[in-house]
């Protein structure tokens, strides 16, 4: 796909949406002769391959040259080895295949789904490998796809909730490499160059950046074979410099401006790593708080309650490093005060008290019983199979799901959201009219 916008569960968590039943969660795991490593679920209920290649490729790693990350993800399809870009979609259509990529704070990935049939498979393979070790960057595609991503950003930069992540971003990380925006600046697009682009491609996709994910309908030995053709014969190169440890944030509270009818408010801090050992308390604690839909403390009061606004929900993006803790909600102009003081009130309740017995239960109750749901294709397995091998999950992981859910207690909630979540660090970020 060319517009390189992520889907937030790619900068989040399996926290969010994550599992499926233990019985299809026998995960396959091995390293390549060049070294990467490979998670594969053999899924045979359709004649369907999907396969994705990870590298540490994303935003984080622009340094100075903001959008660079997602310029060299969203050229690798623009012409490979012999082919230019119309002739590398005719030669997926004629097969049936489906190529896509996409860039997040720490990743970029490419991403394949074609039939398994073998007249169809190695042609989509082969044509695949082909844009992962021999992209061409012309320069007429570079020119079009800066001008696409500065069309992009200024109409991002027109909605009041971009400004305010982006300014939420820049509050809570600062100069750290996660503040980078992952569709660039547009001051930095018209700058970047074929040569930017050529030495960040020979850079960060390389063998030791890598991982390769498969799910579908071929044998383990299969899979082997696939992962050597795809990505075995992938250079070396060096492993990406470790991203920095996150600090605490400042407080801070600030409004921007807008002619808007509405105020978009993010309140949060810097969050916990993919790591962190009150994963569990943290998810469930945050379904209650606000990450439960209807259900949520936040919603029945500052939505049901006080009519405050027509959504409002909390949610923990983890990543390698600290990611983020935030409350996400839209309120009325002249209503925008009263949402934040709410808002923050009830989740110093929530810290102060913890969840009652009847709001944990409910809670065991949803993430358990929906979590056998994300079985329903394999691109939901891809991106499980994904997660576990980036973040480096144990491959039990799913297996395990909801019995540490089961185990979870409301003191184990309450302890987890009071070493995390700190009131006096809380930014409060608002974006609309005064």
């Amino acid at each position: 796909m060319k517009m390189l916008k992520i889907k937030m569960c790619l900068i989040g968590f399996l926290w969010i949406n994550a599992g499926f039943a233990a019985n299809v969660a026998n995960i396959q795991h091995w390293q390549t002769n060049n070294g990467i490593p490979v998670y594969f679920i053999q899924a045979q209920q359709i004649p369907m391959l999907d396969l994705a290649v990870v590298f540490k490729a994303g935003a984080v790693y622009d340094g100075k040259n903001k959008g660079l990350a997602s310029l060299t993800n969203a050229m690798l399809n623009e012409g490979a080895g012999k082919y230019n870009v119309g002739q590398l979609a005719e030669q997926f259509d004629n097969i049936g295949a489906q190529f896509s990529n996409q860039v997040s704070k720490e990743m970029s990935i490419l991403s394949l789904r074609t039939l398994v049939n073998e007249k169809m498979l190695q042609p989509a393979l082969q044509i695949f490998s082909l844009i992962l070790r021999q992209p061409s960057f012309p320069q007429k595609s570079i020119n079009r796809i800066k001008k696409q991503m500065l069309i992009g950003l200024k109409y991002s930069q027109q909605q009041p909730n971009y400004l305010a992540s982006r300014a939420f971003a820049k509050a809570i990380w600062g100069l750290h490499p996660y503040a980078n925006p992952v569709d660039g600046s547009l001051q930095t697009i018209p700058h970047l160059s074929r040569k930017n682009i050529q030495q960040f491609y020979h850079h960060y996709y390389v063998a030791k950046n890598a991982l390769l994910a498969i799910v579908g309908d071929v044998s383990l030995l299969q899979a082997h074979k696939i992962a050597e053709q795809v990505v075995g014969k992938l250079p070396m190169g060096k492993a990406a410099t470790a991203i920095p440890v996150v600090k605490n944030n400042l407080p801070k509270e600030q409004h921007i401006n807008f002619a808007s009818s509405q105020n978009a408010i993010l309140i949060g801090e810097v969050g916990v790593k993919h790591n962190n050992k009150d994963r569990f308390p943290l998810l469930v604690g945050n379904y209650i708080l606000g990450g439960g839909g209807l259900n949520s403390i936040l919603m029945q009061n500052v939505r049901e309650k006080y009519g405050l606004t027509y959504g409002i929900y909390s949610q923990f993006s983890s990543l390698s490093q600290r990611g983020a803790f935030m409350i996400s909600l839209r309120s009325r102009n002249d209503q925008a005060k009263r949402a934040i003081e709410l808002s923050k009130q009830y989740l110093q309740d929530y810290l102060r008290q913890g969840p009652t017995i009847k709001e944990l239960q409910a809670a065991k109750e949803f993430l358990m019983g929906s979590f056998p749901l994300v079985i329903s294709s394999n691109s939901a397995l891809l991106q499980n199979l994904v997660y576990i091998g980036y973040y480096h999950l144990p491959l039990n992981f799913l297996d395990t799901y909801r019995d540490k859910i089961a185990k979870v207690t409301a003191l184990q909630i309450k302890t987890a959201f009071q070493r995390h979540v700190k009131i006096k660090r809380l930014v409060t970020m608002s974006v609309g009219g005064s």
